[in-house]
């Protein structure tokens, strides 16, 4: 249970910082990208100003720190270069032939691997283009879209480490407190089943003497060995749901024939259906093994059978199902009646937990789903439960397909 809730817990803090990591390596690429594009549109418009000024005279920079040039396209087809050494002459042509074609104020193109941006004006069949090489700044871009890669997926690891010791330190009070608490009822129960028997002996003593007894006080004695047994039961549910939750897991597991298990608990349980009206059907797949303990889990397919019988009014319907896939075999439990409202079923396998009055039957201590759940969890098993009030309530246990005795891999 516990490592589940850490799972989640640490799933949770996982995702809201990872986001946040990435939003934040999101924001500087995207501010980035941001100011390449205003750095393309400043010199565009700085050249479809200046452009043909610059064409009187050749443009004379470093030649690392070349980016820009102007060309002048004239009716008669000749074209005069602000910069001539800008490109080699077949790169500049290409460029120019591109530009004519398509005049922009704000152009693109890649040419021989180089990324521009160009803007033409077209003034009596003359066009005057202003280029912008902004391949560096481009190739720039992309070592930065790498390196926020890099950092963001390291960032997820580190984050996923954090979140993991953080949500165990988190979740280590409260593990220590239901531990303690699954402590203390055990104690509790253990200590209260020897001065429940002895007053339940001593009741069945004072019974004895029935002639002696008063018809008024004799009442009184049966009500109070009544209330004992009811304790009683409720204190070995108690203890047994501790030694569930504490020691199932080390025991061996064999395998189980769940279809004979079941079908037996089905057998057991017609009587009482019968006696109530209730119509108890079964489709059960024959020899379906699973690994487990087969005291465990014929507790659990009655406590499924006997829950499903008690919520059925007279007239109802139980429905028991053994199927199976390639991988898993599925135990469903189903039966009409007034079913479970929505917001009641995450909390129906919490020890004690009870709906509204009418839903549980007056016997119940509210440990059966709760003894249930322990049983499924220890074998790996999922149990869970769906609903519609009103008109049914059925529980699947889905179990991990195990081998008959003897048979091979």
């Amino acid at each position: 249970m516990f490592e589940k809730l850490r799972g989640k817990v640490a799933l949770k803090q996982s995702l809201a910082l990872g986001l946040l990591l990435w939003f934040l390596l999101g924001t500087v690429f995207a501010y980035n990208v941001f100011s390449l594009l205003t750095q393309i549109d400043n010199k565009l418009n700085e050249l479809s100003y200046a452009s043909y000024a610059r064409l009187t005279f050749k443009v004379s920079k470093e030649e690392d720190d070349r980016d820009t040039i102007c060309v002048f396209v004239a009716k008669d087809g000749t074209r005069t270069f602000s910069d001539p050494d800008f490109y080699d002459e077949k790169t500049l042509n290409e460029v120019v032939d591109y530009m004519v074609a398509n005049p922009k104020q704000n152009g693109r193109l890649v040419i021989s691997g180089r990324r521009i941006a160009y803007v033409v004006e077209v003034n009596n069949d003359n066009y005057i283009c202003g280029v912008f090489d902004y391949t560096k700044e481009y190739s720039a871009l992309r070592k930065l879209a790498m390196l926020l890669i890099v950092v963001g997926a390291v960032g997820l690891v580190l984050i996923g480490f954090f979140s993991a010791n953080s949500a165990k330190r988190q979740i280590a009070p409260v593990e220590d407190a239901f531990e303690k608490q699954k402590d203390l009822v055990a104690n509790a129960s253990h200590e209260l089943k020897t001065p429940l028997t002895v007053i339940n002996a001593n009741l069945e003593i004072l019974k004895s003497d029935r002639d002696k007894i008063p018809e008024e006080e004799y009442k009184w004695l049966e009500g109070i060995s009544e209330q004992v047994t009811r304790m009683k039961l409720m204190v070995e549910e108690m203890l047994e749901l501790a030694k569930l939750e504490s020691g199932l897991k080390q025991e061996v597991k064999v395998p189980v024939n769940l279809s004979e298990v079941v079908e037996e608990v089905v057998l057991g349980s017609e009587a009482l259906a019968f006696e109530h009206t209730i119509s108890m059907n079964s489709e059960i797949e024959k020899d379906q093994y699973i690994m487990g303990v087969g005291a465990q889990i014929e507790k659990l397919a009655y406590i499924l059978v006997e829950n499903a019988l008690k919520y059925t009014p007279e007239g109802g319907v139980v429905d028991v199902v053994v199927k199976s896939d390639r991988r898993k075999v599925f135990v469903r439990v189903k039966n009409t009646g007034d079913g479970i409202p929505k917001e009641d079923i995450p909390k129906i396998f919490d020890r004690f937990y009870r709906t509204d009055e009418s839903h549980h039957a007056p016997d119940g201590f509210g440990l059966g789903l709760a003894i249930a759940k322990s049983i499924a969890d220890a074998h790996g098993a999922e149990i869970s439960v769906n609903s519609e009030v009103g008109k049914y309530t059925e529980f699947v246990v889905c179990f991990a397909r195990g081998r008959a005795k003897g048979e091979g891999i």
